[in-house]
């Protein structure tokens, strides 16, 4: 960026500290000197997540049957790309829980669900808050890359 886009306030858009801050939460402030602001935004997501999982089980990610909630778990990066493997993989292939047959839930023709998935409440608690952290990682991944440097601040800076 030159200095006259620094003094007018024009904000220029930096790929690589937005890829960085996708794979990794917080990870694009990190790189950018923003150390605190990069670790504080790790542990928020993450935080979420955990929760998440804890609270709604593996199938609270689930790219087929929630498409709309995975678009918005898909910011939080590759973590919801993962968890939704390991839905597919262990939930939904009936490696954990019997597979009973199942009516057609919200218009999908599914045949058979596994004893082992969320319900209710429960997974639905669990899919809200995963999605709120990948919504809160876009906002931070757009954050990490319009900054300007003049509105950045190092470590051990005063405020």
């Amino acid at each position: 960026m030159t200095t006259e886009a620094a003094n007018t306030g024009q904000q220029t858009f930096n790929p690589l500290a937005a890829i960085c801050a996708w794979l990794i939460p917080g990870l694009g402030h990190w790189i950018s000197g923003e150390k605190a602001r990069g670790g504080l935004i790790l542990l928020g997501i993450a935080f979420l997540w955990i929760c998440g999982i804890f609270i709604g089980g593996l199938d609270a990610v689930d790219r087929s049957s929630d498409r709309l909630w995975f678009v918005a778990q898909a910011g939080s990066g590759p973590i919801a790309f993962a968890v939704n493997g390991l839905n597919e993989r262990v939930i939904k292939s009936g490696n954990v829980g019997e597979l009973i047959d199942a009516p057609a839930m919200r218009g999908q023709k599914i045949d058979k669900i596994s004893t082992s998935m969320g319900i209710a409440r429960a997974n639905e608690y669990g899919i809200l808050f995963t999605a709120l952290a990948g919504l809160m990682n876009m906002i931070a991944i757009l954050d990490a890359a319009t900054r300007t440097k003049g509105e950045r601040r190092r470590e051990g800076e005063g405020t």
